[in-house]
């Protein structure tokens, strides 16, 4: 997301999912998202990744993962991933959608 961003590596945590995808200051959209309450969503849906699943492994181990939890959390981060592939820098799809 950073890299995609075109974020510092000094940008961490959660304040690399709001530069990449709040809807009034993040450099990325998904195409999907057309209105302001989607594009929030998606922040949201980033942020919550980030902040529930990363963050706590981060800082201790911890032992609430079971098995099913484990591929359950690797396939939406696959999901995220796919998604991430589709953003799109904010600035493209604006002109994109102003010469149709």
């Amino acid at each position: 997301v950073r890299e995609k961003a075109g974020l510092g590596s000094d940008t961490i945590g959660r304040d690399v999912m709001a530069g990449a995808f709040s809807p009034t200051m993040g450099k990325l959209q998904l195409p999907m998202c057309e209105v302001e309450a989607e594009k929030t969503g998606a922040l949201n849906l980033f942020l919550g990744v980030i902040q529930f699943f990363k963050n706590p492994e981060s800082h201790r181990a911890t032992a609430w993962i079971d098995h099913e939890v484990a591929v359950n959390t690797l396939h939406t981060i696959e999901l995220l991933f796919r998604l991430l592939d589709s953003a799109v820098p904010k600035n493209e799809l604006a002109s994109a959608s102003s010469k149709t």
